[in-house]
């Protein structure tokens, strides 16, 4: 059988599940990578400015599957098969997506979602791409066709290999993809010039980019050559390279510590490499980072003793900040600089204690996340940690300035630190994606909150009164949590024990 037949039978075979109709139980089941892609890319015309160069991709292989490639969805045509869980499809949506990423995981389960598919996850939500079920995200469960389908209208791709935006460089040029790389070969010289001018210029500052002869550059995230023979601009991306971040005229990538829609990761450092030199393919941490962990490392072996459990190894890092700043005076943000500040100065604010604690726990593998919000302190950043398998959070900056540590926040639950304070996902309740709940029949302490908060939310405006009842004795009716929301109104409860209906007053 010739090589011509074969393809065409593939093609075919690959076509087949296009061609049968949709029943309600498929819809059930697990869609595989193979009909996600053709889902997300199967009504996409075919376009002549791209070239796939690997193994596998022929003439006769479906568009859809090529723009897969292209933008990152699927990396080898023996992953077509795969059922994926709704993490595995989070992750695989994310890192082909458009957008920034999301920095919140605002569903009931966060617990279970592993720390490295936080920021999938929190994507996918953010844009409704993957829904949350009843306040769940539920991510070993199957990802079907029919949750796929109700968020496929809002999945867009732009990034090549789902790292570097196209910039509109199909326009000008033609470019050849392959699993780690980009080549841009432009209709002339004048448009290879233009985009080196408006879109590389800028994240690569310190360096003036050749606009003639060859020449490679180290961008952090990538090797850059120009006018090599075979095209003008060509990307070779390192091993482990996701998306990308770019805020202002700085690319970020690495490890992300999400502060709203800012991205605090390894800032692209770009070094002209000399002639003949090896490039290091691996990504390597920014100037900054590279200070900080050369001073967060002898911290940890000082304060880390073998065989200490990841409650000992917490406590010992949280000691360790919290007597080693001293409370300064000051507004901050969440960063490398500003731990590396800390422990250079011994001084800081509460961004500083969170970042200290942050990279700390980092370097000692302790999975944490940065938090902040508003408090009863004013704006406040805090830590989550991951120990004794479930997520608790502490406040060193709140420990510090009394002659001993003071453990009040210190590995405490959602409930508790809602009393002093808000912020967005990971254990605060979120109206929009938690389920419906009837508020003469509430069972827990986080049911109350939620049936207050979205009865405000609802009227438009802060009713006088709410009426509610509970079915446990172990909720916590306490209003206080509602002051630092709204911290101009007041608010008591008072319970009536004939009909047994507590009512929620504005004061």
């Amino acid at each position: 059988m010739s090589r011509k037949i074969v393809s065409v039978v593939l093609c075919l075979l690959l076509l087949l599940p296009m061609l049968a109709p949709t029943t309600d139980s498929a819809a059930e089941k697990g869609i595989t990578v193979y009909e996600l892609a053709q889902l997300y890319y199967g009504d996409n015309e075919p376009k002549e400015w791209y070239t796939i160069e690997h193994k596998g991709f022929t003439e006769e292989t479906p568009n859809y599957l090529k723009e897969a490639f292209l933008y990152g969805f699927i990396d080898d045509l023996s992953e077509l098969d795969h059922t994926m869980t709704r993490s595995e499809a989070a992750q695989r949506i994310s890192r082909s997506l458009v957008y920034a990423l999301g920095d919140e995981v605002p569903t009931r389960d966060f617990g279970v979602i592993k720390p490295e598919d936080f920021h999938a996850v929190a994507n996918v939500i953010e844009h409704s791409i993957i829904d949350v079920i009843n306040g769940n995200f539920e991510p070993a469960k199957l990802f079907t066709r029919k949750q796929a389908e109700e968020g496929a209208e809002r999945f867009r791709s732009n990034n090549i290999r789902g790292i570097f935006p196209l910039n509109g460089a199909g326009n000008d040029s033609h470019i050849t993809v392959g699993t780690n790389y980009a080549y841009l070969d432009f209709e002339s010289k004048d448009d290879a010039t233009s985009y080196i001018e408006y879109h590389l210029d800028e994240i690569t500052q310190g360096v003036k980019l050749s606009r003639s002869a060859n020449q490679r550059v180290d961008i952090g995230f990538a090797i850059l050559e120009l006018w090599a023979p075979d095209a003008e601009i060509k990307f070779t991306f390192k091993s482990g390279i996701t998306n990308i971040k770019f805020r202002q005229s700085k690319a970020m990538y690495g490890t992300f510590v999400y502060e709203g829609w800012n991205g605090e990761g390894y800032t692209a450092e770009a070094r002209v490499l000399k002639p003949g030199e090896k490039p290091n393919m691996t990504v390597q941490p920014d100037t900054v980072h590279q200070k900080l962990y050369a001073k967060l490392d002898p911290i940890i072996k000082k304060i880390i003793k073998p065989n200490m459990t990841d409650v000992q190894k917490v406590k010992a890092i949280f000691d360790y900040v919290v007597t080693h700043i001293k409370y300064s005076k000051g507004v901050d943000f969440l960063s490398a600089e500003n731990a590396l500040e800390a422990i250079n100065t011994g001084r800081g604010v509460c961004a500083h204690y969170t970042a200290l604690f942050h990279y700390l726990a980092m370097r000692a593998n302790i999975p944490t996340v940065p938090l902040q919000g508003d408090s009863f302190v004013g704006r406040h950043a805090w830590n989550m940690v991951y120990v004794n398998g479930k997520w608790s959070y502490l406040d060193a900056t709140l420990a510090d300035g009394k002659k001993t540590i003071d453990y009040t926040y210190y590995l405490k639950d959602a409930n508790f630190m809602m009393n002093t304070r808000e912020w967005d996902g990971f254990g605060y309740p979120d109206i929009n994606t938690y389920p419906e709940v009837d508020g003469m029949k509430l069972k827990s302490t986080e049911e109350y909150r939620v049936f207050l908060l979205r009865t405000i939310e609802n009227a438009g405006s802060r009713p006088k009164t709410i009426k509610f009842a509970v079915t446990n004795s172990n909720v916590d009716t306490n209003p206080k949590f509602l002051g630092i929301l709204y911290n101009e109104a007041n608010y008591k409860v008072t319970y009536d024990s004939k009909s047994k209906v507590y009512t929620l007053t504005r004061v």
